[in-house]
């Protein structure tokens, strides 16, 4: 009973070592013009993310920006009664 459990190691081998390696350059040129339409949409899309990206980095940035004379400005404003 214990035979039926073996691998044949040998097909195992030859099946492994058969692999095939594909760069992205050639899969984007032979998937057609489909493809090539796919990938461009997916440039755009990752231009426009990286734009909003950094847009709300950057406006989240300058508004978490604390005035060392706010509160001074607000005393000067109350007591002048510009409040």
């Amino acid at each position: 009973m214990i035979l039926f459990f073996q691998e044949n190691n040998p097909l195992l081998e030859e099946a492994v070592s058969q692999e095939k390696t594909l760069s992205i350059y050639r899969l984007i040129m032979d998937g057609g013009l489909g493809g090539q339409i796919i990938i461009g949409i997916l440039f755009v899309l990752l231009g426009v993310t990286l734009y909003i990206y950094f847009e709300r980095f950057f406006a989240i940035q300058s508004a978490s920006r604390i005035d060392e004379n706010f509160m001074n400005q607000i005393k000067d404003d109350i007591s002048n009664g510009k409040i």
